[in-house]
């Protein structure tokens, strides 16, 4: 989750309530949650870049990639510490 381009821990630790609340997340589960949420993003960001860039050129889209690249990055250095705050 995020708020004007920056990751919002704040709106992650409500959906992640949300979610525990009706499939609770073991420790481990919660031990990888900060890397699949860094993968999905960058996975989401290439598809965008594929899409808008390459089969559907969109000048109007063509830089949306970026967004999720920049909240992969801001995952990515992130302390586990901090990102473990959420639970």
């Amino acid at each position: 989750a995020s708020r004007n381009g920056k990751f919002d821990l704040e709106k992650t630790a409500g959906l992640l309530a949300g979610y525990e609340a009706r499939c609770p997340l073991n420790d481990q589960e919660k031990g990888q949650l900060k890397l699949f949420m860094e993968y999905a993003a960058v996975a989401g960001s290439v598809w965008r870049f594929r899409q808008y860039n390459i089969r559907y050129p969109s000048t109007r889209m063509a830089d949306t990639y970026r967004e999720l690249s920049s909240l992969a990055d801001q995952m990515h250095g992130m302390p586990g510490d901090e990102f473990m705050k959420l639970f």
